[in-house]
């Protein structure tokens, strides 16, 4: 597709190389449609990788991974991860809350992706079976969350 700003009337011209048919869209139009597009191409990545890969993802709920574990060994879109880090702080008052680095000594913080995170938005791309998602959101441990999220993965890849 080719792109092309009119003047003074603030609308952009786009040409289908295809057909050579061109189609005016307004600036607030064109920023929507262009969204709707991307959003669609993200889903379509999304839901390939995890056909492919969905029996990589990890079953913890207080795992916090690096990004490109998610890029680069599931395939999931980098703009689509990125979304999902952030800077985790340890918690110095719960041993529970507190984070530790590959070598098992105490980090300040780490950056990453929350597993359970990306999981549950990953059900509701892909989809959610309605037993999985009411049994999900009635459990309080987040380990046991991302295993009904990677059993949901599994049945809505297997599905499809």
């Amino acid at each position: 597709m080719r792109y092309k700003k009119e003047g003074g009337n603030n609308m952009i011209t786009i040409t289908d190389p295809k057909t050579g048919k061109e189609t005016k869209y307004s600036y607030k139009d064109f920023k929507s449609k262009f969204q709707e597009d991307r959003n669609k191409k993200i889903k379509d990545e999304i839901v390939k990788a995890l056909k492919t890969n969905y029996k990589k993802l990890s079953g913890t709920g207080h795992g916090i991974l690096a990004p490109c574990f998610y890029i680069k060994e599931i395939g999931l879109p980098d703009e689509y991860v990125f979304k999902f880090t952030e800077k985790h702080y340890s918690n110095y008052e719960s041993y529970k809350e507190t984070l530790f680095d590959n070598d098992g000594n105490i980090a300040d913080y780490i950056f990453g992706v929350n597993n359970l995170d990306i999981l549950d938005d990953l059900c509701r791309v892909i989809g959610w079976d309605d037993g999985k998602k009411s049994l999900c959101y009635s459990l309080y441990g987040r380990g046991s969350q991302a295993e009904v999220c990677l059993e949901n993965i599994k049945l809505q890849c297997e599905k499809n």
